[in-house]
């Protein structure tokens, strides 16, 4: 078995009743190596303190408490603290099946991203399944990534360090922020390996760290900021995507004036 580092990166923010679940998913892989970093981002319910239990209870768990400055800054305290040779980040209502970081692992011979595929979860019945499989070229999985929103988002996928190196989420927009950041790690390798089976799930949580669709307007503004810092990526690369691009921006007016 290998034995590189993983560094698992959470952020957290008042999720007290799925936090414990999400964090035994982690501490009982299969996959023994690894540290579980917690950014505790200011929460206001138990959830601080579920995190400080866990850091009693095991060795390879710490925990960062920080006033509330939103997923990204919480993302990037992570990546900072992180020692492992590959990084992998999951939500803090989420969890893994228990060979995951094991599977993903077993793969990194010829790649140096591995992205696994990935079940939704609402009322605890799965409703969605997604994976894809086979090496893909990097400009080609962006294009799946950007066209057909297939894996925009960071978590489930199992990064090399050194391709993050410098590389942070954008703390100027609440939407698609991990997707300008996958994108930007994608663009930095010439393949990933994707695998077709679902082991992580990815829970239904109405008061997640997600995009509210209570702010519209300040929805879409951060939602066309996300999508110019994508465009000037794959235009630095000549992917020809760009009206594609500007489909999904009407998309997402019409999906959030509706």
């Amino acid at each position: 078995m290998k034995n590189e580092l993983v560094s698992i990166i959470i952020p957290v923010y008042n999720v007290e009743h799925y936090l414990s679940k999400c964090i035994e998913s982690i501490i009982n892989q299969t996959y023994p190596n690894i540290e579980v970093i917690l950014i505790d981002d200011g929460s206001t319910d138990l959830s601080g303190k579920i995190c400080d239990n866990y850091v009693e209870m095991d060795k390879r768990v710490s925990v960062t408490h920080k006033k509330n400055e939103g997923v990204s800054c919480a993302r990037n305290d992570g990546i900072k603290k992180a020692r492992g040779k590959y990084i992998f980040f999951i939500d803090s209502d989420d969890y893994l099946d228990v060979d995951a970081i094991e599977k993903m692992i077993n793969e990194t011979d010829y790649v140096d991203i591995v992205k696994i595929g990935y079940r939704v979860i609402k009322d605890e019945k799965i409703v969605k399944n997604f994976s894809d499989n086979g090496i893909f070229l990097n400009e080609e999985y962006v294009k799946k990534v950007l066209i057909g929103n297939i894996g925009g988002h960071s978590w489930g996928y199992l990064i090399k360090k050194n391709i993050i190196d410098n590389l942070f989420f954008d703390d100027k927009t609440s939407c698609m922020e991990d997707t300008i950041f996958i994108t930007q790690c994608i663009l930095r390798i010439d393949k990933i390996k994707c695998i077709n089976s679902s082991f992580y799930n990815h829970v239904i949580n109405e008061n997640g760290i997600t995009c509210s669709n209570k702010k519209i307007e300040k929805n879409i503004i951060d939602y066309m900021y996300s999508i110019e810092k994508i465009s000037e990526c794959i235009q630095e690369r000549k992917i020809d995507i760009d009206e594609n691009l500007s489909n999904k921006k009407l998309k997402i007016i019409e999906s959030e004036v509706s």
